[in-house]
């Protein structure tokens, strides 16, 4: 389960272990045996990923089988793709959005890396972010308020909330 962990949010400090074909001696997990009859060619997980990767295809694929089966049913599972979101603000308030959340730890319960969560926001709000740590350096050395986007964020919901309730 480490593994697949490792693999779904794009780890590449073990990749060295896990995927180089040369022989590696105290492997953590050796999962497949693949790996001793063709040395040459497979390394110690790369089978294990492949079938990682299948049985995510089968899942796919069985849940679109049932949808056709029975169209009309309530679908039990989240569906395989988000609606497309486009961040339509600045990139720096974006960057400011994303260290805020990276310092409050509350990602995958303080887990995940700063990488991993800039990645995460550039495939769900379809932007690239370029050199994310010269923003947050350009957003430390403002000059009064550094944290502009995301006051202005808590002015702007205390706002609608003053407006739902009259």
């Amino acid at each position: 389960m480490h593994f697949v962990r490792y693999m779904e949010e794009e780890h590449t400090y073990l990749d060295h272990q896990f995927f180089t074909r040369h022989a590696q001696q105290n492997y953590p997990i050796t999962p497949m045996l693949y790996h001793y009859d063709y040395a040459e060619f497979s390394s110690s997980h790369d089978m294990l990923w492949a079938q990682v990767q299948a049985m995510y295809w089968l899942i796919h694929y069985l849940r679109d089988v049932l949808k056709t089966l029975n169209p009309h049913s309530e679908a039990v599972y989240l569906p395989q793709k988000h609606h497309m979101m486009l961040w339509s603000g600045s990139k720096t308030a974006l960057v400011e959005l994303i260290y805020a959340l990276y310092a409050s730890q509350y990602l995958n319960h303080g887990l995940s890396d700063l990488s991993t969560i800039v990645a995460s926001f550039e495939d769900f709000f379809n932007v690239k972010l370029d050199v994310v740590y010269k923003t947050y350096v350009e957003i430390k050395a403002r000059k009064g308020s550094r944290t502009k986007f995301l006051e202005k964020l808590i002015l702007k919901l205390e706002y609608n909330m003053r407006q739902d309730e009259t």
